[in-house]
């Protein structure tokens, strides 16, 4: 018997993540079938996926007022941070190609790795350590002649968004007694706030009020919803590095739902970020099965 199923918290927790991600690999998708503005996707993701979140706060049915007013500083800190990087996150997919966007995103788990060795000395198993350089050398190989056209600002969000995503694990992992949700709600609110002077909420077509309600409520408010439930559960590391499947799966949507054809650096970079999880998850599984029972 294996030490995971001495430890069901760690499998629940990487389910979840991975269940996050997999729901974040639709945004390429999505931002590619709307066909309004960036700032109005911005606005009615965030608006949206904070409402989908406020209801699931209420329908924990402990206090939903009074969870707000005991908010720590820190869970504040979480949620406007998380609203900042949402704005961060739409830009980057709208000023650069999909491809391009989540594979400098895929750097996240190397600079996870590092934020999480700093702040709360996490060690780095050598299988780890080995399957951050090797999706680093994956991400460095798109970064190598020009990300495949895209643009410098969408590049530079997509960036941005990597670092800020790390400095939010980190805090999650920090602080285990922030209560997430409705630290989750500040940062849909913090987002629709930021969004609204530039957007057009009302201009929006019937169609794409359909895909912005997907968008807000299934890919922002229910993956938040696995995410800070998965990412008290599982190392620092593991939760970036099961975030790949993000970046792995969403070019490939793309090319098959809109033509979107990946070029060839986005594609050999996103099947090495792919191999490397795959290989690090087989390597992670047969390594625990090896470890005797606990008593």
């Amino acid at each position: 018997m294996s030490s995971l199923v001495h430890n069901p918290g760690l499998v629940r927790g990487r389910a979840m993540i991975a269940g996050a991600a997999l729901l974040w690999s639709m945004a390429g998708i999505l931002t590619r079938l709307v066909e309004t503005d960036s700032w109005t996707l911005t606005f009615w993701r965030s608006f949206l996926g904070g409402l989908f979140l406020l209801l699931a706060v209420a329908w924990q049915r402990r206090g939903l007022w009074a969870r707000f007013r005991t908010l720590s500083p820190i869970g504040w800190f979480l949620g406007i941070w998380m609203g900042i990087e949402t704005v961060c996150f739409i830009l980057a997919f709208t000023h650069t190609t999909i491809a391009n966007a989540l594979i400098i995103i895929a750097i996240n788990p190397l600079l996870a790795a590092v934020a999480g060795w700093l702040v709360l000395r996490e060690r780095i198993a050598l299988h780890t350590a080995l399957a951050l350089v090797v999706s680093f050398g994956g991400v460095s190989y798109m970064v190598w002649g020009g990300l495949g056209g895209g643009s410098s600002f969408g590049d530079l969000m997509a960036l941005t968004v990597a670092g800020m995503f790390a400095v939010v694990i980190v805090t999650i992992r920090r602080f285990g007694d922030i209560d997430l949700l409705p630290a989750m709600v500040v940062s849909g609110a913090t987002g629709a706030l930021l969004s609204l002077p530039l957007a057009h909420p009302f201009s929006i077509s019937l169609s794409d009020a359909g895909y912005l309600a997907l968008f807000g409520c299934g890919e922002f408010g229910l993956s938040l919803v696995l995410f800070t439930a998965g990412a008290r559960l599982v190392p620092t590391v593991e939760v970036a590095l099961l975030g790949l499947v993000e970046s792995a799966l969403a070019p490939i949507w793309v090319w098959i739902a809109v033509g979107e054809r990946p070029g060839e650096r986005a594609f050999v970079g996103g099947a090495v970020v792919l191999g490397t999880l795959a290989i690090y998850t087989l390597a992670d599984w047969r390594r625990t099965r090896l470890v005797p029972p606990l008593p």
